[in-house]
């Protein structure tokens, strides 16, 4: 077993542990034990958080590896981690702060993935021949957008009860899909029935140049402050939404996954293996989907793991200047608290802990990537 054996190694399980400490927090830290035996039943407190209390009388228990709540103030052990200034023990916020920060790097993942994955296949599978659109239908679209916009995130947003960031989107979805079906049908009818030639694959080179060429962060601040302030009156710097989080960073991040996504549909587009699904009579959408994308796997988990490595980088900086999730705990909000002289008691540890829980994570994420891709015999990194 050489040194490269035992880094992929070591980085698998520290991946393996941090996805622990996601899932089944309550084993780690809490202040309820896990399993216990009392007046002839047995309890399993700690994933229960609603029961009732504890019989009193219990015979024995095991209680987690370390007796602190993130939120409860604990009065028996010693907190080598020290407390933050609401006396939250440190060590919990480390095991805590993993499920947020996993949750939100993973939604950022699936969000970029999906979009540069369907950007870059369409402009590259067709990068040398324009798509005939309905007008009708382009004319729909463009209509039933503005009215789901206008409806989902201006009318709902004077209203006494603001609805969930879900139910807007939705609204803006359904809105799009009756424009497209809907009003576009309606169009036709009434004799708006040319196409219109568009080259997809100048759209998305055009839209890729101009979002990498802003300046992603500085836009992910501007967009979080801009949509808390208007939830908030104008108030800005108290925190964002979480999924507001999940969904700009994801938007913003999908570019460059698009790019490589396109290079390699240009590449796969030539074999003779589409060139004789075309000979069968395969739809344009089967050969995508069955049979370029098949090939395409282990470049989408390198770029995955990849962003989402980059999306907890962005998260723990976006937390660490105060316009992280608001409610929830991450490493980011840890560094956030520390930076702010928010300890209660003095450990250098409580500013090293969650900056090397993030460094590691990172870090092994990216060794994982490097892994797939060079032992993959099929990869061809365009």
């Amino acid at each position: 077993m050489n040194w490269r054996h035992i880094r992929q190694l070591t980085a698998m399980l520290w991946i393996g542990t941090i996805t622990l400490f996601a899932i089944v927090p309550q084993v780690f830290a809490d202040d309820r034990p896990l399993v216990c035996w009392g007046e002839g039943t047995l309890y399993i407190p700690a994933f229960h958080p609603r029961m009732q209390p504890l019989p009193e009388d219990y015979t024995y228990s095991i209680w987690p590896m370390v007796r602190h709540h993130l939120g409860v103030m604990p009065t028996l052990q010693s907190h080598p981690l020290g407390l933050d200034l609401m006396n939250r023990d440190l060590f919990a916020g480390l095991v805590y702060g993993a499920r947020y920060s996993l949750i939100i790097g993973l939604g950022v993942s699936l969000i970029a993935m999906g979009l540069g994955i369907f950007m870059g296949a369409i402009g590259g599978y067709f990068h040398d021949q324009p798509l005939q659109i309905s007008f009708g239908k382009l004319l729909g679209a463009l209509m039933g957008i503005a009215l789901g916009y206008f409806y989902g995130f201006f009318v709902f947003h004077f209203s006494y009860t603001p609805p969930p960031i879900w139910q807007q989107w939705s609204v803006l979805l359904l809105s799009t899909s009756f424009g497209v079906y809907g009003l576009g049908t309606l169009f036709k009818v009434i004799g708006l029935k040319y196409n219109v030639p568009i080259a997809p694959d100048r759209l998305v080179v055009g839209l890729v140049n101009f979002l990498e060429a802003l300046p992603t962060f500085l836009w992910v601040l501007a967009l979080i402050a801009f949509v808390e302030g208007a939830n908030r009156g104008g108030e800005v710097g108290q925190g964002a939404n979480i999924w507001i989080i999940i969904s700009t960073l994801g938007f913003l991040s999908w570019p460059g996954i698009a790019r490589v996504v396109r290079a390699e549909f240009i590449q796969h587009y030539t074999q003779n293996y589409v060139a004789s699904a075309k000979a069968l009579g395969y739809t344009d959408f089967r050969i995508m989907l069955h049979h370029i994308l098949p090939n395409l796997l282990s470049i989408f988990w390198v770029l995955a793991v990849w962003t989402l490595g980059r999306a907890i980088l962005t998260e723990a900086s976006l937390s660490f200047l105060g316009f992280g999730a608001n409610n929830y705990i991450s490493w980011g909000k840890m560094l956030y608290f520390t930076g702010w002289g928010q300890i209660y008691h003095a450990s250098t540890l409580a500013l090293v802990c969650p900056s090397l829980m993030i460094f590691f994570t990172v870090l092994s994420l990216y060794s994982l990537g490097n892994y797939v891709k060079k032992n993959d015999s099929t990869y061809m990194w365009a």
